[in-house]
């Protein structure tokens, strides 16, 4: 009779096979010392899991983190100042558009329509809202939707909606929460409440509406691959937020004892040593500017006021050097304070975040401006009778942050227009300036000029201090 044989199964790497066949975690084999757990770091990495980025996210989990963060944007001044501060560097009051058409008449006046439905809808405000939600919410929604009390033509009107409207069901909040999409992973369409699930009337009430992914702008910053839902970007940092809090409080409350406890009478040689908890302690009154006598034995001594520390400006610097990291933000932004930077450190600093500030620019106008303007001039182009007229090509131009040395920044704007790296239209723009405009204006200067019979003065290159 022949015999079986019998198969032998390998184990995957980190498991074990016991001896019924069943796979066990077992311990990892491996040169890499964070690989290992060990007495000193198991208490540490005891929260580490290999969930999926949907699976982390849960609406339980996306739900605290950005109740917490909303609590200290409400009540912590530096994190409320940090995401202002970014919101307002991002946008500024807000991006402004440059079509580009040999057409001059086509060009100014859609450049002008957009203009006076930007400023009708408060888009920049909108904006703000956006970039400030996406670092304390970790998300935001806004449905393309029509409002038809806007004046002229085009009745587009992009409104805000919270993330806590977007959601599947509070029963079933796994997944691509409240998004609906594809094989492919693309959006199909969003589950919107139609109120908010924290408001006074919703009654607990689940009524929504479907919006279409193309009526929708989703805007948050993935960290993972197949992330449909985000997180507060300032999540790392509100544990560091209490920290700062509570020490801060801490250093208060102990200045407070120590200036309101201002004297303590001691004696050694008291006889009574029976300890009364009935009787209060007494007070002794000493009037301002009196110099009194203490019955033998006794000794008048001031409680020391010994907060603040002065390592308590160091730690609260490092604490808010920390939290402000994790966005981006350098220190004197942060703080509020540059009386520790020199020039060449404010600069080099400042590099960096500026950076980040256009990534930021470029990623608002991928998933919302170009979007915003496609449905803005379909409706503009029907209301001025161009039904089916192609859409120009259009550039976004931000505001620059205000250079500490103006004088050095006009230099090197002179330096690009020589070096035929830019033109003057492009400056213009980043002027927020329309450069036919400030020709006419520049024309109508010099007519002035030479029919009131002032000297017309030649434009003044600008030089550098110090000959740099």
């Amino acid at each position: 009779m022949a015999r079986s044989r019998s198969r032998s199964v390998v184990a995957p790497a980190g498991y074990s096979m016991t001896r019924r066949g069943v796979l066990a975690p077992g311990s990892v084999v491996a040169k890499y010392d964070s690989a290992q757990t060990t007495g000193n770091n198991k208490r540490h990495w005891a929260n580490a899991d290999a969930l999926s980025a949907d699976a982390a996210n849960t609406l339980a989990v996306r739900a605290k983190l950005r109740n917490r963060a909303r609590y200290e944007y409400a009540n912590n001044s530096y994190v409320h100042g940090i995401i202002n501060s970014v919101a307002c560097d991002t946008v500024g009051s807000g991006p402004a558009l440059q079509v580009r058409s040999d057409n001059s008449v086509f060009r100014k006046d859609l450049e002008d329509a957009y203009a006076a439905w930007a400023d009708a809808v408060k888009l920049a405000q909108s904006l703000r809202v956006m970039v400030k939600s996406r670092i304390r919410d970790g998300e935001i929604f806004s449905i393309f939707a029509t409002n038809p009390a806007l004046m002229g033509s085009v009745k587009l009107y992009p409104e805000l909606a919270e993330c806590d409207r977007v959601t599947s069901s509070l029963l079933n909040p796994a997944g691509a929460d409240g998004i609906s999409v594809d094989a492919y992973g693309n959006p199909v369409s969003y589950r919107v409440l139609k109120s908010h699930p924290g408001g006074y009337f919703t009654g607990g009430t689940d009524d929504f509406e479907t919006v279409r992914a193309d009526m929708m702008v989703h805007y948050f910053a993935p960290d993972r691959p197949s992330q449909h839902r985000g997180v507060p970007e300032i999540t790392p940092a509100l544990e560091l937020c209490i920290l700062l809090r509570r020490y801060t409080l801490a250093v208060v409350t102990a200045a407070e004892t120590a200036a309101d406890n201002a004297y303590v009478l001691e004696t050694s040689g008291a006889t009574d040593t029976d300890y009364d908890p009935d009787n209060d302690l007494e007070e002794l009154n000493l009037e301002r500017n009196l110099v009194t006598v203490l019955p033998e034995g006794y000794k008048l001594s001031q409680t020391r006021a010994e907060q603040p520390t002065t390592t308590y400006p160091d730690f609260k610097n490092e604490i808010l050097n920390e939290i402000a990291r994790c966005l981006g933000v350098p220190f004197n932004v942060a703080a509020g304070n540059s009386s520790s930077y020199n020039y060449s450190s404010g600069r080099l600093d400042h590099k960096t975040y500026e950076k980040k500030l256009s990534v930021d620019q470029s990623h608002l106008e991928r998933v919302f401006l170009n979007r915003a303007f496609e449905k803005f001039f379909f409706e503009w182009a029907v209301g001025n009778g161009m039904v089916g007229a192609p859409q120009p090509e259009t550039a976004w131009y931000w505001e620059k942050l205000p250079h500490i040395d103006p004088v050095k920044e006009a230099n090197a704007q002179v330096i690009r227009l020589s070096a035929g790296l830019t033109t003057r239209t492009r400056e213009a723009a980043r002027e927020k300036v329309d450069y036919e405009t400030l020709l006419a204006e520049r024309k109508r200067e010099t007519e002035l000029e030479s029919e009131y019979g002032v000297p017309v003065g030649e434009p003044i290159t600008p030089r550098s201090r110090r000959g740099y």
